[in-house]
């Protein structure tokens, strides 16, 4: 019965094949499928996050948590720029290095936070209070950034950048909405990036 069933496969495979027509096909049967190509997000990875994954709210709680991280490394960056040409920390100087463990946490706690935007893998959040350019120099002077230089640019922009640990430090006369802004600029190690706008409202 078996030798029967094999026989009569055997010649069907035969004469299809002698009619062109093949019994055996690797091609994937017909299905309808809808695109979903275009609909694919890319991930933004910010310190190994997924930002496509998080709420608002979230996005707010994370730029949060970054804040402190923030304040902290200012602290120890402000400290060790101020004492950095010391030989060794006199008694006049015990003062200025003890203001300096604390102009993160002075600059951040003196204004107030907006909420926190995103492009791509770099979040944004911009600070107010009231103040000028005046001001605006004098916390960037507060921080004290090594590599201080002058910058200038379109529409009369003149101001100063340097540097505070990874952090890149700027402050400016103007910006976009036409208001003094410090700024600070902060890679992450693992993707992504912190951008820090402290609006002066005069």
């Amino acid at each position: 019965m078996d030798a029967k069933l094999l026989l009569l496969f055997a010649s069907s495979a035969v004469l299809a094949l002698s009619s062109g027509v093949s019994v055996l096909s690797t091609n994937a049967p017909d299905v309808v499928t809808s695109d979903t190509s275009d609909n694919v997000v890319t991930p933004a990875y910010y310190d190994g996050i997924d930002l496509n994954t998080l709420s608002d709210d979230e996005l707010d709680a994370l730029v949060d948590a970054k804040d402190e991280i923030l304040e902290g490394e200012l602290d120890i960056a402000g400290y060790i720029n101020a004492v950095a040409n010391k030989r060794r920390l006199h008694k006049r100087w015990i003062p200025l290095a003890r203001a300096a463990f604390s102009i993160g946490r002075s600059l951040l706690r003196s204004f107030s936070r907006g909420r926190v935007t995103r492009s791509g893998s770099r979040l944004t959040r911009q600070y107010n209070r009231q103040g000028n350019y005046g001001d605006a120099v004098r916390d960037f002077n507060r921080l004290n950034p090594s590599g201080a230089r002058p910058i200038s640019g379109r529409n009369n922009l003149q101001g100063i950048t340097g540097t505070m640990g990874r952090h890149r430090v700027t402050v400016r006369n103007t910006s976009s909405n036409g208001r003094p802004t410090l700024e600070i600029r902060s890679p992450n190690a693992n993707g992504g990036s912190t951008v820090r706008k402290f609006r002066y409202n005069e």
